[in-house]
């Protein structure tokens, strides 16, 4: 700006920076020839670009999930029954509990806590151990194929042949263990049996050819309790 020579301006600029700027390659190594030869350069050259992560690295989330994940991969393995009954009843409880509220919020009082904590000790044994030791079963027995005709034949087996005795086992033992007689618990089987297999016609069909396509054999318990969250909340009335 001055009027100061470009070629002397550039000169002292690099008699200014640590080491000098050197433009003729060093004959120490072919590596060494393509570097800079001024330190505080080559170090910002080599300087992580921002944004940029460590192979391998990942968020601080995505670990804790990983971690959960293979966690629970292990206890599944390992302790199948026991983890599958302490799910099943946390569920099936719970969805009990909002099925009470929502009776509460329309102005009917037909359950008490009584049903709730009856409905999660029948959940433990029917869709907690029952149900894993079906499953693992089913799985032995017609194998772990993954095609449509393999799906459909687990999932028809399940309707046809689980889901009788699990609903069955719900409508007649959670009016008993409530303090009805045996014959009320019968006439209540009697009377709610159809609906409620409709009602896992409409629901756990479709959840079962997903689940039996897609979803591995150790997380099939948790997933079926989740589904049997939602079944549990229409089924409360019928028990």
């Amino acid at each position: 700006r001055n009027g100061m020579p470009p070629r002397l301006a550039v000169a002292l600029l690099a008699l200014a920076l640590p080491g000098g700027w050197s433009l003729r390659p060093s004959p120490l190594s072919s590596q060494r020839a393509r570097s800079f030869s001024t330190p505080a350069l080559s170090a910002l050259a080599t300087f992580p670009r921002a944004g940029s992560k460590r192979a391998g690295a990942g968020t601080p989330l995505s670990d804790l999930v990983s971690q959960g994940a293979q966690g629970y991969h292990r206890l599944a393995h390992r302790h199948a029954v026991p983890l599958s009954a302490a799910q099943a009843g946390i569920l099936r409880g719970s969805g009990d509990h909002m099925a009470r509220e929502l009776e509460n919020l329309r102005g009917l009082h037909l359950h008490g806590p009584d049903h709730t904590i009856a409905m999660a000790s029948v959940g433990m044994v029917v869709s907690g151990m029952g149900a894993s030791l079906w499953l693992s079963y089913l799985e032995r027995q017609l194998g772990p194929g993954r095609t449509f005709e393999d799906v459909l034949r687990k999932t028809m087996a399940d309707f046809c042949c689980w889901a009788p005795m699990a609903n069955s086992a719900y409508l007649f033992g959670v009016p008993l263990a409530c303090g009805s007689t045996v014959g009320a618990a019968l006439f209540n089987l009697y009377h709610q049996f159809l609906p409620t297999m409709a009602m896992e016609l409409m629901l756990f069909v479709p959840y079962n050819l997903l689940a039996f396509s897609r979803i591995p054999p150790a997380f099939r318990p948790m997933a079926s309790q989740l589904v049997a969250l939602a079944f549990t909340v229409m089924l409360a009335a019928r028990c």
